[in-house]
């Protein structure tokens, strides 16, 4: 996938859930607010040529338990929907991330961002919630579906 193609998909996304002015900006990258925890970054990767989403869990210290528990929701990635866990190079944050495939379509692009940010959103609440442990958080799909009125640029 070239730039060209992926900035035409970012602006189609941003028309198909309502965010006429939803654009990767000059890095390649486009920031979305899923509520006041819960970020999705959607960055065109140059090396690889494609489009790559990312969530942080920033409100989670990544401790041994909770990188253990992100660890088993990557197997087989029946507890992400298939993206995957990691942690962020300096260590400081969990990071589930997803590619979006080449040759993807816009109904195929927005199921994939919504099913991402559903994820993304989930794993946050869950893991942030007052007395919640590694072991009792994995969300799971019925815990909350997509709310586009919760999204903001």
């Amino acid at each position: 996938m070239t730039r060209e193609q992926a900035d035409t998909l970012i602006r189609q996304l941003g028309t198909a859930i309502g965010m006429a002015e939803l654009a990767l900006d000059e890095g390649g990258t486009c920031l979305l607010a899923l509520d006041d925890d819960t970020i999705v970054s959607i960055g065109y990767d140059v090396t690889s040529e494609r489009l790559i989403m990312m969530s942080p869990l920033d409100a989670v210290e990544p401790t041994a338990a909770v990188l253990h528990q992100l660890l088993v929701a990557n197997f087989l990635w029946h507890e992400t929907a298939g993206a995957t866990w990691a942690l962020s190079p300096g260590g400081e944050a969990a990071v589930l991330q997803s590619a979006i495939p080449d040759q993807i379509d816009i109904p195929g692009l927005q199921a994939a961002f919504e099913a991402f940010a559903v994820q993304a959103r989930n794993w946050n609440l869950a893991l942030a919630a007052p007395g919640a442990t590694a072991a009792t958080a994995a969300p799971t799909p019925a815990a909350g579906g997509w709310d586009p009125t919760l999204t903001r640029v």
